[in-house]
């Protein structure tokens, strides 16, 4: 089963969510997601609700919040990255 997840810039309303033309677009004609689709809306501040699409069309799309999702998509590991030096002009 494939997840889709999309970006909104908000997530304001605990019940629904009411996506731009852009993000309409991109899940109707390209993922060809449609109505009772389960999908993930993240806003990038590591906020993430699973929804169920209620309406869909080309102009604006609905969403209904089954639940929000923990994200743990971040590593817990630290990573340092070095870069060796060569010798003369080979850098």
């Amino acid at each position: 089963m494939r997840i889709y997840r999309i970006y909104a810039p908000f997530l304001l309303s605990q019940t629904e969510i009411i996506l731009n033309k852009e993000s309409s677009h991109h899940l109707v004609n390209v993922l060809r997601c449609r109505e009772g689709d389960i999908c993930h809306v993240f806003d990038g501040h590591g906020n993430e609700v699973k929804a169920k699409i209620s309406l869909a069309n080309k102009t604006h799309m609905k969403l209904d919040v089954l639940e929000i999702v923990n994200n743990q998509t971040e590593s817990s590991l630290k990573i340092h990255l070095f870069q060796a030096l060569c010798k003369g002009d080979k850098m």
